[in-house]
């Protein structure tokens, strides 16, 4: 049997050369496919915003007025996502329907008609 070694041979022999470089287009498109699965991904954790009945709202009211300055527990719905805090109220304005928290020196802003759950944290240091 013979082997042939193609680096020996003389380059006017006509070998095909095939097509030198071939580009592959699909896999050009490869990061958006990765972006539309991250994003629809995203789309199924989110969930609706939960709808509270009046004691609910009544009691959330009241136990943020008695946490005025003081470590709570909140649960709040943001963009799809239900997040859940342990922060320091720091205000209420009732006029906007805005409470304001803080967390590591950042503050936050929170609708009233977002907020599904106040707990009191007494037993967290202020």
């Amino acid at each position: 049997m013979m082997v042939i070694n193609y680096q020996e041979v003389s380059k006017n022999i006509n070998i095909p050369q095939g097509r030198e470089m071939v580009k592959w287009q699909p896999f050009a498109t490869m990061p958006e496919q990765y972006e539309n699965i991250v994003r629809l991904m995203d789309d199924n954790i989110k969930v609706e915003k939960p709808l509270l009945n009046d004691e609910q709202r009544v009691n959330n009211e009241k136990n943020l007025k008695e946490s005025l300055n003081k470590s709570i527990g909140v649960g709040y719905w943001s963009n799809g996502l239900e997040v859940e805090l342990e922060c320091r109220l720091e205000s209420i304005n009732r006029e906007s329907q805005l409470i304001l928290i803080s967390k590591n020196g950042q503050f936050i802003y929170i609708d009233f008609d977002y907020i599904y759950a106040v707990i009191k944290m007494d037993y967290l240091l202020d």
